[in-house]
Order: C-alpha cells, then sequence, then structure tokens
C-alpha cells in the first residue's frame, strides 16, 4: 500500500519462511514422536519433556532445554519489540501529537497488568485458545485483502497511463 523505501527482495523472506516453518514442523512432531499422540496432548510442555528426556552426554551444553529456553527467550523477545514497534507507530500514525515514546510505554504498561490479571495456568490457555479462530482468520484475511488491494491499485495505475 505504501511505496518501497528500499527494494524488497521476495526470495530470501520466503527462504526464511520456510526454516520457520521446518522449526515449528520439529517443535510439534518431535514430542508426537517421542511419546505418542495421546501423552504428548496431556502434557503441559511436551517439547520441553522429550528434550529433557534424551541423554546426550557428548553435547556442548549439557542441558539441550536450556539452550532452547535461551533461544525460545530470544525469540520470543524479538517477536515481542517488533509487535510492541509496529503497533506504537500505527498509534502513532492515528494519534500523531502524543510522543511515540509515550506510546510504546502506556503498551508497555497495558500489557502488563493485562498480564498480571491472568490468575492461572488454565484460565491463560482458555484465553490463548478462545481467539484462535480469530487470529487464523486474522492470518487468511490481511494478506489476500492485501493482495487484492494491490491488484486494484495497479488497474488503477494501468488505466491512468493508458495501459490494458
Amino acid at each position: 500500500m505504501l511505496p518501497p523505501v528500499c527494494k524488497v527482495r521476495v526470495k530470501p523472506m520466503l527462504l526464511g519462511w520456510a526454516l520457520i516453518g521446518l522449526l515449528y514442523v520439529f517443535i510439534v512432531y518431535l514430542p508426537i514422536l517421542v511419546y505418542g499422540v495421546n501423552a504428548a496432548r496431556i502434557m503441559n510442555f511436551p517439547l520441553m519433556t522429550s528434550l529433557d528426556s534424551v541423554n546426550i552426554t557428548w553435547s556442548i551444553f549439557d542441558r539441550v532445554s536450556l539452550f532452547y529456553a535461551v533461544a525460545l527467550l530470544a525469540f520470543v523477545m524479538t517477536i515481542s519489540s517488533f509487535a510492541l514497534w509496529s503497533c506504537g507507530l500505527l498509534l502513532h500514525k492515528l494519534v500523531p501529537v502524543c510522543k511515540e515514546t509515550y506510546i510504546r510505554g502506556g503498551l508497555s504498561l497495558i500489557v502488563y497488568v493485562a498480564a498480571m490479571l491472568i490468575p492461572t495456568w488454565e484460565r491463560y490457555v482458555e484465553i490463548f485458545s478462545s481467539d484462535t479462530w480469530l487470529r487464523l482468520a486474522i492470518f487468511v484475511v490481511i494478506p489476500i485483502a492485501v493482495y487484492l488491494c494491490g491488484k486494484r491499485i495497479e488497474r488503477q495505475g494501468r488505466k491512468q497511463v493508458g495501459l490494458k
């Protein structure tokens, strides 16, 4: 929708998404392969349990799960900081009188207070699973809407130039 500031290369992005997709497949199917479907469904953290059950004495990491936890923490912090930055940027576009740093601080405070209001793990799972269909719809609808808007803008541009 906005003109690009720099040239976007699709091939490296697709390669990155393919690697992340393989990581997600590994995270989902490793516990199922180790414990089976029914046992993996009962556990709270089946990936951590399956990584702990493998005895790797030759590894540099004494506990592979510790390495996984640090990597997961870095990934979550990266995703969270990007989400905070993008939400702050969008809110700043909507309300330009507020400074972006104040918006980010306010968003951080709102997220922290909302997280502290969740009393138990079961309530968290209930909240997380209640909006699954909404998130799935967003993942499907937004790319389709962007594609259709881009096609419409491209068609309007061709009409102005006099092309087909």
